[in-house]
């Protein structure tokens, strides 16, 4: 699984170049990914949850984490998910630290 979320990060970092509808879309098809639900809700969590305990916005925005695991088995959590990831990668965007936002992505087996 090595690079495969930090792929996944990347797609929905470079939708904020196109508008912030396609950033909600790109997420929604992300988390939708089978790669992903097998294997990387879990790490996402984990980056999560070590993101919350450092970046202010992390926690403001995510409130509460384990959003990825449960995001996988319900629709609209996984929609609730899409729009969260959106508001960070934004805030991030706006803020030059996207080495922030690309840590949710952070595969645990290569870093």
């Amino acid at each position: 699984m090595t690079g495969l979320l930090r792929r996944f990060g990347a797609r929905i970092a470079a939708a904020l170049h196109r508008d912030g509808y396609a950033v909600v879309r790109e997420a929604e098809e992300v988390l939708q990914d089978e790669a992903i639900e097998r294997h990387g809700a879990a790490s996402c969590d984990r980056n999560l949850a070590e993101l919350m305990t450092t970046d202010p916005d992390a926690r403001v925005i995510f409130d509460g984490g384990g959003e990825f695991e449960r995001a996988r088995h319900e629709p609209v959590l996984r929609d609730l998910l899409a729009r969260r990831i959106q508001d960070y990668a934004g805030a991030k965007h706006r803020q030059g630290r996207m080495d922030l936002y690309h840590r949710l992505f952070a595969d645990s087996d290569s870093e």
